[in-house]
């Protein structure tokens, strides 16, 4: 028996003489076989045109996308809306700003674009692709503006440091003469610290002074474990209150003094000479390596006397000196002493 839609889903039906029905299916049917149950016949047409309908609309969306994101490729969005971005941060992921570029956005922004050519970031890079901090130097981080004193503020020296340990490459300044003592400076003096580091055994330091006089640098180097003695590297000129002198870059130095004499006598008979009572002692105004070479002379008023001479041999870092004049000069004289002294200060 067989009836309109229900063609294709039922083979035979029919009824027995105890009023039970027989019904008989053109496929299989596929769950638990059961008897002496109740049943209701629903055709399936219907049903069948919309999985059909649903399945030819799924098809044609796939048809669609084949060239896109199916295929691995997405369209080129834009900063506001990147083609690939997450379902909870629609303005968070990967665009194509232009041909052979990518960028990368969080909130609508470009953060960074790789083109063919460059990588442009615009936002600080931190975490350990960096230096941690001025002194870092760990091989391979990128620098800070300001590592090592460079583009930036040099790196403070304080009355810690001692500059036989200082051995990484930048710029250092000391900005007082007071964290000079036991480490390691030429002088005593504010300035800066320039380092240049090759390994353990190969640095050279260059350090120029600071100050209203005129700049001096020093520079001395490290061969192996030991660092050799600071040099000028320019001639140095400098005074106090014992005169005047000047370093050469060759180790010569020559200071210089006017000694006004004017309160004590040359009464001091000698021969038919007059002298002080007892010699003026010179402190250089530098110390000398070894004992230098003096040469003195002196006048009472604006006339030459007979001379000046050492009274007993130069020290590296004074000397007696004793004037003499034909003539008797009391303590209201204008009485000067000129004095030089030539040697080596390394």
């Amino acid at each position: 028996m067989k009836s309109g839609g229900l063609d294709d889903e039922i083979l035979a039906f029919a009824i027995d003489g105890n009023g039970d029905a027989t019904v008989t299916l053109a496929t299989t049917y596929e769950g638990a076989a059961i008897t002496g149950q109740p049943f209701s016949i629903q055709p399936t047409p219907g049903f069948q045109q919309a999985l059909v309908t649903s399945l030819n609309a799924y098809l044609a969306a796939v048809k669609g996308h084949e060239d896109g994101p199916l295929s691995g490729k997405w369209p080129d969005g834009a900063a506001a809306a990147p083609s690939f971005a997450f379902a909870n941060d629609i303005d968070t992921g990967i665009f194509r700003p232009d041909a052979n570029q990518i960028g990368f956005v969080t909130a609508a922004a470009t953060r960074a674009l790789l083109k063919d050519d460059s990588f442009e970031i615009t936002v600080p890079i931190t975490g350990s692709a960096v230096t941690s901090n001025a002194l870092d130097a760990t091989v391979g981080r990128l620098m800070k503006v300001g590592d090592f004193g460079l583009g930036g503020t040099a790196i403070s020296l304080t009355d810690s440091d001692d500059l036989d340990d200082i051995s990484a490459s930048g710029f250092y300044y000391n900005a007082t003469a007071g964290n000079t003592p036991g480490n390691n400076y030429p002088v005593s003096s504010a300035g800066s610290l320039l380092v240049i580091y090759q390994n353990p055994s190969r640095c050279v330091q260059y350090y120029t002074l600071y100050g209203t006089g005129e700049p001096q640098t020093y520079v001395r180097s490290k061969g192996g474990t030991t660092w050799t003695a600071w040099r000028a590297i320019l001639p140095e000129r400098g005074s106090n209150g014992n005169g005047q002198y000047t370093r050469f870059a060759d180790g010569t130095q020559i200071c210089w003094h006017e000694i006004d004499d004017t309160a004590t006598a040359w009464a001091t008979a000698q021969s038919s000479l007059y002298t002080r009572a007892s010699a003026v002692t010179w402190t250089y105004p530098a110390s000398f390596a070894s004992d230098p070479l003096v040469l003195c002379t002196a006048h009472i008023g604006n006339e030459w006397v007979m001379g000046c001479r050492p009274r007993s041999a130069p020290a590296n870092n004074s000397v007696s000196l004793l004037p003499w004049a034909t003539g008797a000069a009391g303590p209201t004289t204008a009485k000067t002493i000129f004095a030089m002294a030539i040697g080596r200060w390394f």
